[in-house]
């Protein structure tokens, strides 16, 4: 492989979105300082000196790859123009039987160490029409052609680059059919400005997982409809698709605003093109949304403000993804938070089955299953969660000495002893998910603590057993400062009265 000087290298948080840039020197080397902890986007372009177009020159020479720093070490990056044993794709772009000059001809291919799984190949077309490709891997692609005429037009299809060959003649004649249609609601109005997309029924990429899969799935061609819910996609590839309105690319919702109509998600299974004439008269039917309304609760009833409820449909189009956790993760929607009274509301849900979690570090999550949604109605529901208390412990003696923590039983409600007899010297165990810890002033502190009846049992040499008991509500923080001096003399005095 040969060295590529005068690259410009630049590097992306994808956490922070802070950017630093290098150029590579005469033998190909470049280096990147000064960034901070995490995970970068590492993008290399090169920029040819008789360039007319710079962003189109930018795009196509541009190589993506990821990569993690860490503190205080140096990550190495490799980004491979050509490779050895890659094969050279080539040939010429046409339109109606005509070159299409400057088009920009891109590969989208499975990558692990590419962008969201994805690698990235691209490279621009000639005046004449004609592109290469160099240093291609064989196997399944998906190629998009961009032209700029007036407004940018882009045509996506799959294409397979076969093995044991060097060279893949393969002109692209760029197909003269659009789908055209209107999306409508369940009582027959038209929907302005949806979104609609065309994702391949044979795809052999479909199954992929990353960025790619999500394209071949669901992203092969995208418009929006118009006031009266007409759309027109053009230059559709010949194939199979499915056809979905309301959504977009991974499955996310449209942001719905206050006062708006709200939509689920439409789908038009068979949508057959033959890559040169029109398919008009689609019609997708999108049902009026649904809303899930709820409360978020502890273990003790009380109303948790601001928890993160996140939900994921069940059923219908979220089966259809599985395989993909990147479409997962994309499609996954944004959470929402409850408000001071513990209260949530969900708006813009396509009828069907939900899940719901509370996304939260808590003992226990609250988490409901098979949350029907109806159009145009309002399902409500109750999350309840286990927050957990923080307990801290002091026992004192009646000599008001520490009473050392291994003459200390904790019981809860069921009698069952939960720390017994643990050495001051010992590590405090974990007691469920929080850390148990012990500071100078004799205060040993259990974290996460299930609300329960708690039982603290005291025994000394030479002194009655001391048995104290405390409810402790979820969520709280509770200081057990026990005296027992005290708790002995109100034992004695109980006994007094009571005639014992």
């Amino acid at each position: 492989m040969r060295p590529l000087p005068d690259a410009l290298m630049v590097a992306f948080s994808i956490q922070t979105g802070t950017m630093r840039s290098s150029t590579s020197d005469k033998a190909g080397y470049y280096r990147i300082d000064g960034l901070p902890p995490g995970q970068y986007i590492v993008f290399k372009s090169k920029l040819d000196e008789r360039a007319d177009n710079i962003p189109l020159e930018l795009m196509s020479n541009m190589r993506l790859k990821t990569v993690t720093v860490r503190q205080g070490k140096f990550a190495r990056l490799d980004v491979h123009d050509v490779g050895e044993d890659g094969v050279r794709v080539f040939g010429v772009v046409r339109e109606a039987g005509k070159p299409v000059a400057r088009a920009l001809v891109t590969l989208l291919g499975s990558d692990r160490d590419g962008l969201l799984g994805m690698g990235v190949r691209a490279n621009a077309a000639g005046m004449d029409g004609r592109y290469e490709l160099a240093g291609i891997k064989p196997g399944s692609y998906v190629m998009q052609v961009s032209r700029f005429q007036g407004q940018p037009v882009q045509t996506t299809f799959e294409v397979e680059v076969p093995d044991e060959v060097r060279e893949f003649a393969f002109d692209i004649d760029l197909p003269t059919s659009e789908v055209v249609g209107r999306v409508l609601d369940t009582r027959g109005q038209p929907v302005a400005n949806v979104p609609v997309s065309l994702g391949s029924d044979d795809s052999a990429l479909g199954g992929s997982g990353g960025l790619i899969g999500m394209i071949a799935q669901n992203g092969l061609s995208q418009g929006r409809t118009d006031d009266d819910g007409a759309f027109t996609m053009k230059s559709v590839a010949a194939g199979s698709y499915h056809l979905t309105a309301g959504r977009q690319l991974g499955g996310r919702p449209r942001r719905v605003r206050d006062g708006e109509p709200a939509y689920g998600e439409g789908r038009l299974d068979g949508v057959v093109v033959d890559g040169v004439s029109e398919l008009g008269d689609l019609v997708v039917v999108v049902p009026l949304a649904g809303t899930i309304t709820g409360s978020v609760l502890d273990a003790s009833g009380v109303p948790v403000a601001n928890a993160e409820v996140s939900y994921d449909r069940t059923d219908g189009e979220q089966r259809r993804k599985a395989g993909n956790p990147l479409l997962d993760l994309v499609a996954a929607q944004a959470p929402v938070r409850s408000d001071a009274d513990g209260r949530f509301t969900i708006r813009g849900l396509t009828p069907g089955s939900y899940s719901l979690r509370v996304e939260s570090e808590a003992l226990e999550a609250g988490k409901l299953d098979d949350v029907r949604v109806a159009e145009e109605q309002t399902q409500d529901v109750t999350l309840h969660m286990v927050r957990g208390a923080t307990l801290k412990v002091r026992a004192t003696n009646v000599d008001k000495q520490a009473i050392p923590f291994g003459d200390i039983s904790l019981l809860d409600g069921n009698g069952k002893a939960i720390v017994s007899r643990v050495s001051t010297l010992t590590v405090m165990k974990r007691l469920m998910s929080g850390k148990d810890t012990v500071d100078d002033s004799g205060w040993y502190t259990f974290g996460s603590v299930p609300p329960d009846t708690y039982t603290a049992v005291l025994r000394e040499a030479g002194q009655p057993e001391v048995r104290i008991t405390r409810t402790i509500r979820d969520g709280e923080t509770v200081e057990w400062d026990i005296d027992v001096g005290a708790e002995l003399e109100a034992q004695r005095r109980a006994n007094e009265k009571n005639g014992k």
